[in-house]
């Protein structure tokens, strides 16, 4: 079991608000609806469209699954979140390390974030993500967002693509310290918002000398509103 700094714990009771919609101290299915609605009504995304269907099965499959490695058979508490937390995290480099389950989060969070399908995520896109669903303030938003961004893509020299979210988000979830971009995925941590004390190695996601053997392939984007066979996923193992 990984010890969590106070600062992983801060970030992960937020992540639980995020699916706890009811605000009762509790993750459970009950939730869920609540938290599709919310989805749907900032992406515009068709109630029964591919994508949609998709991001629900992926939070619920991920709450069902934190539910079964608890000692209760419904619901999720603040203590038995952070303590789940704390064994998934244990021995975890990257997202690579996390279970199938746990991986798919991070994609369809950018999936919700770019609203025009373009496989990038600009820096207006994050800013209306800030604003409108996170619902940071609007007269810190503009800044805010532009050291965000400026911080994710290590000054714009790379895109905030699928890959490097994905990277970022790992950065979310294992970073004990507030010293990188991974406090910007909800951006809602004011007093860790600070020039970094030191760069991001982003070389780190060159495929250079990695062995990569493909799981599973799935097909390169979603298109936006589109119904029928859900798409299979692409994933990589290096060796």
């Amino acid at each position: 079991m990984a010890k969590l700094s106070d600062f992983q714990k801060e970030k992960l009771m937020y992540y639980f608000k995020f699916f706890d919609r009811d605000a009762d101290g509790q993750v459970n299915l009950d939730d869920l609806p609540e938290l599709q609605e919310k989805i749907l009504k900032y992406t515009q995304w068709p109630k029964d469209s591919t994508i949609a269907t998709y991001c629900y099965e992926v939070h619920k499959e991920f709450i069902e699954t934190m539910i079964a490695k608890t000692a209760d058979n419904d619901v999720v508490c603040k203590e038995q979140w952070l303590q789940t937390w704390s064994k998934i995290i244990h021995g975890a480099m990257g997202m690579q390390d996390f279970p199938i389950w746990l991986q798919l989060l991070p994609k369809v969070l950018f999936e919700i974030i770019d609203r025009d399908g373009d496989g990038e995520l600009g820096e207006a896109e994050l800013g209306d993500f800030y604003e409108n669903f996170v619902q940071i303030p609007k007269g810190k938003v503009t800044e805010l967002t532009s050291i965000a961004y400026s911080q994710m893509t290590d000054n714009g020299n790379f895109p905030l693509n699928n890959t490097l979210y994905e990277q970022i988000f790992a950065n979310f979830l294992l970073g004990k310290e507030c010293y990188g971009p991974g406090k910007f995925i909800f951006a809602c941590f004011d007093d860790k918002i600070e020039l970094p004390k030191y760069k991001v190695d982003y070389s780190l996601l060159s495929d250079q000398g990695t062995k990569k053997e493909p799981i599973q392939t799935k097909p390169s984007r979603f298109r936006r509103g589109s119904s029928g066979v859900m798409p299979k996923l692409h994933y990589w193992r290096s060796h």
